[in-house]
């Protein structure tokens, strides 16, 4: 499967019917042999005149095509109705992979600006404040990826929720281990694990997402 079909095919089930019919119809332009991509740029229309169009060049390339078969013998209500539930399944799935992918990110975004170590005599510090006090760049890759996953999550792009997803994650790892080997060899520092219960979270829930979206198991 070429990455153009699969990346219409991923626009159809996630219910952008728009962005996946351009991208089917210059497919079929380029490649008009391509009977995934006339299957799928039938499902794309709810006018049954233009569905059977597609499904005639499904039956002139293949003319024992099963799917095509069903359904062009199928009633249009039938068809029409289970476009509709497909419609609503879908419409669910992008809202619940919406609200695990903005929720990670705001995690992400709170979690940098709460306490994560205890160190005299600051007291209670975040990511965001030992930034500005030892030249570290940590807080600040949290907020930036908290914002880039919310426009993700605001342009249904789930799957690229690994990126930042797993990003954080790793990032998180290396920093509650270093800070484990400072704790250990400074007596005057402590874990302060409110922050930590946030960001960790935070990552795994873009990551859930994304794999939601990658594995078609939302």
């Amino acid at each position: 499967m070429s990455v153009a079909l699969s990346d219409a095919i991923s626009a159809v089930e996630r219910g952008d019917l728009a962005a996946g019919r351009a991208l089917l119809l210059e497919i079929v332009a380029r490649d008009p042999a391509n009977i995934s991509a006339w299957l799928w740029l039938a499902r794309t229309y709810d006018d049954p005149g233009k569905r059977q169009e597609c499904l005639q060049q499904v039956l002139a390339l293949d003319p024992d095509n099963d799917q095509a078969l069903e359904l062009l013998t199928q009633p249009d209500t039938a068809r029409l109705g289970r476009a509709v539930d497909s419609g609503a399944s879908r419409s669910s799935k992008a809202l619940r992979l919406a609200v695990e992918g903005g929720l990670g990110a705001l995690l992400l975004l709170i979690g940098a600006f709460l306490p994560i170590v205890d160190v005299a005599p600051f007291g209670p510090l975040s990511f965001w404040q030992i930034d500005r006090l030892m030249s570290q760049t940590y807080g600040a890759l949290f907020v930036g990826m908290a914002v880039v996953s919310l426009l993700f999550v605001a342009v249904r792009r789930f799957t690229w929720l690994w990126l930042t997803g797993l990003a954080s994650f790793v990032l998180l790892a290396n920093a509650f281990a270093q800070l484990f080997v400072f704790q250990n060899s400074l007596t005057f520092s402590d874990i302060h694990w409110l922050g930590w219960l946030v960001l960790f979270p935070g990552a795994i829930l873009l990551m859930v997402a994304a794999a939601r979206t990658s594995r078609r198991f939302a």
